[in-house]
């Protein structure tokens, strides 16, 4: 038996997320993002160390029990919004027909400079490319009111300067969420470079007076 017979024979869990399903090795620590993260990107095979993994827990979990105490965070996620089907999904990844070398930074050593829309259902997905050189990072989803538009998304898109990787630009890229193969509506200029790879997520005016300390 070949170490990848051993390892396809390894017992497995079933995780999902807005693209499917995936069979997980039963003992790993990871989830399925990882997973899928691993298969389309194999770029360096490099491992960050334990005492980086480390750091990075114990600050997310100081930031968690942080936000549970102040109320800006619920115990847990909604059962009906694990798992749970989607018709819609949104994602980042490198552009094959790109222009150019990517831009250098971020988790993996190259920014992603493509934003693509897929639905899972039938597998139709759009894309929105970026200048040469360019970066873009995870997008946030605004829901809109009107429950027959698809909201928007808001990105950090990295514009280069020169050739040097930290000479560059960061500006907020405001996109009809169904139609991001047409472009963003709005642009705002920030002035600065912004960190590569800004995560984020939408809080509604709502929610966010409710998460205020009384």
């Amino acid at each position: 038996m070949t170490p990848h017979d051993a390892q396809a024979a390894a017992p497995t869990r079933i995780e999902r997320d807005p693209l499917g399903e995936k069979a997980v090795p039963s003992s790993a620590l990871y989830g399925i993002q990882t997973l899928r993260a691993s298969e389309n990107f194999p770029i360096s095979g490099l491992r960050p160390l334990p005492a980086f993994v480390d750091a990075v827990v114990w600050i997310k979990r100081s930031a968690a029990v942080v936000h549970k105490q102040t109320g800006r965070l619920q115990p847990r996620l909604a059962d009906a919004d694990q798992g749970r089907p989607y018709n819609r999904a949104w994602y980042l990844s490198m552009n094959p027909e790109a222009q150019g070398p990517p831009m250098l930074g971020g988790p993996v050593g190259a920014n992603f400079n493509i934003l693509l829309r897929i639905e899972p259902g039938n597998g139709r997905i759009t894309a929105m490319g970026l200048p040469p050189g360019a970066g873009i990072s995870e997008p946030a989803h605004v829901p809109s009111k009107d429950p027959h538009h698809g909201g928007w998304l808001l990105t950090v898109v990295d514009l280069p300067n020169g050739p040097a990787p930290h000479d560059y630009l960061s500006e907020l890229w405001v996109l009809e969420a169904d139609a991001v193969e047409k472009g963003p509506i709005a642009k705002v200029k920030t002035g600065l470079p912004l960190r590569s790879q800004v995560h984020g997520a939408w809080v509604s005016r709502e929610k966010l007076d409710a998460s205020k300390l009384k």
